[in-house]
C-alpha cells in the first residue's frame, strides 16, 4: 500500500510526511490516530489526496487541511465520533455533524479537548478546532474529545466534577498534584470561589507537578474564573 503512493521526492499531508530516500519510501506518521485514516490514503493513492478530502468538504478550511475524528458528547442531538475537516469550529461541528443541540437546550459552553482541555463559552465558538488555535485561550484540543454544555448546565459545576476526577486519578507521587487537586476541590465547593487562592494553587500545580495530569488539572478552573465569573461570584 505504501509503495502505491508513488516516489515523489517529498510530499506533505495533513496526516504524514513522505520522503523518497533512494529506492525506499519513508513515511512519518504524526499521530497514532492516522492509522484509522489509511483507507483514504489507499483509495486516493497519493499523500496529498488525504488533504484534498478535507479541503473539498470545507473549501474555506479556516486555513486548515485534512480530516480529524471528533468525539462529541453532551447536549447534542447526535453525539458520537464524527469525521470532519480539521479546523472546523465547534458551532459548525454541532450544526453540520451533530444534528444541532438537543431539543430545548441552547449552546452555552464547550470543552474542546476533554477533561483537561479547558472550558470556553459559546461566544468563542468560532475558533478553529486545531492544535495551535486554542492555546492562546488557555485550552488545547488534545484527542478532540469535545463536550457540549447547554444553558441547563453550569461551567463551574463541570469544572468541579473534573477536579474531583483529577483528585481521584492522582497517583499521589508528587505533592503539588496530590494536595493541589484535593485543596482545589474543597475551594470549589462554595458558591463563591476564592479566585486569588485558586489561581495561586493553579500556578503551583501547573509549574511543579511531575506529569501532565497535575499540570493540566487547573485549566478548567482558570477558564471558569476567566470566562464564567458570574457563576462563582
Amino acid at each position: 500500500m505504501l509503495r502505491s503512493l508513488g516516489k515523489e521526492k517529498q510530499l506533505h499531508g495533513g496526516f504524514f510526511d513522505m520522503y523518497a530516500v533512494g529506492d525506499q519510501l519513508r513515511i512519518d506518521l504524526r499521530r497514532s490516530e492516522h492509522c484509522a485514516d489509511d483507507p483514504w490514503i489507499a483509495v486516493r493513492k497519493r499523500a496529498h489526496g488525504v488533504v484534498d478530502v478535507g479541503s473539498a468538504a470545507r473549501p474555506s478550511g479556516h486555513g486548515r487541511t485534512g480530516l480529524r475524528s471528533f468525539s462529541v458528547s453532551g447536549r447534542v442531538a447526535k453525539p458520537g465520533v464524527h469525521l470532519a475537516p480539521a479546523g472546523i469550529t465547534v458551532k459548525e461541528l454541532i450544526a453540520e455533524y451533530c444534528g444541532g443541540m438537543t431539543a430545548g437546550h441552547k449552546f452555552y459552553a464547550y470543552l474542546p479537548g476533554g477533561a483537561s482541555g479547558g472550558i470556553l463559552p459559546a461566544s468563542m465558538g468560532d475558533i478553529p478546532l486545531d492544535f495551535d488555535t486554542l492555546q492562546p485561550h488557555g485550552c488545547f484540543i488534545g484527542s478532540a474529545a469535545v463536550i457540549i454544555l447547554s444553558d441547563h448546565d453550569k461551567a463551574s459545576a463541570a469544572a468541579r466534577n473534573l477536579m474531583k476526577f483529577f483528585a481521584d486519578e492522582s497517583c499521589g507521587q508528587c505533592t503539588p498534584c496530590r494536595v493541589g487537586t484535593a485543596k482545589a476541590l474543597s475551594l470549589m465547593q462554595t458558591s463563591k470561589w476564592n479566585k486569588e487562592l485558586l489561581e495561586e494553587l493553579s500556578g503551583a500545580m501547573a509549574d511543579a507537578s511531575i506529569c501532565g495530569l497535575g499540570q493540566a488539572a487547573p485549566n478548567p478552573v482558570r477558564c471558569v474564573v476567566k470566562h464564567f465569573g458570574h457563576e462563582i461570584e
